[in-house]
């Protein structure tokens, strides 16, 4: 992308010559998917209620949205908490200052969180892997799970 951003550049001469005609990319780890099964989910669900980021492993595990006006109270009580230090970007789940969650702390907290419970430790995307799993052995449409993912199915023409 940024290749073609600067041959357009060097085209209307806005710089001299493209700094990145050269660069190569790195190698890409495909890194394979892991996902629990029911029983893995179960416990940690249960196991994991007093978690600081329950909710959020709970919305990734289960496409749910369960617990959300529950949790927005709890930002209101760091809301009030924090006083001016507080941001509010009226998000679900955040740091205790309002902030967006840093994906690297949930993917740390979630391994922790696996290892205490001694279950496979899997990347937070795969517990997104794990929802779609649990809903193709449970025979549902292959529609209804790209709906709930929130992937648009390809029109044929």
């Amino acid at each position: 992308m940024l290749k073609v951003v600067f041959r357009k550049a060097v085209s209307l001469k806005l710089v001299n010559e493209n700094p990145v005609l050269n660069v190569t990319l790195p190698k890409r780890n495909n890194l394979e998917m892991t996902a629990w099964d029911t029983e893995q989910v179960e416990y940690f669900i249960q196991q994991s209620k007093k978690h600081r980021f329950y909710t959020v492993y709970l919305i990734a595990l289960l496409g749910e949205i369960t617990g959300l006006k529950k949790e927005r109270i709890v930002v209101v009580g760091h809301k009030l908490k924090q006083g001016q230090n507080f941001n509010d970007y009226d998000l679900v789940v955040c740091t205790r200052y309002g902030n967006p969650l840093d994906s690297a702390t949930l993917s740390k907290r979630l391994k922790a969180q696996a290892i205490k419970l001694g279950l496979p430790t899997i990347r937070f995307h795969d517990l997104r892997h794990t929802h779609v799993t649990l809903l193709i052995k449970q025979n549902v449409n292959v529609k209804v799970i790209s709906e709930r993912l929130g992937i648009q199915p390809f029109k044929l023409i």
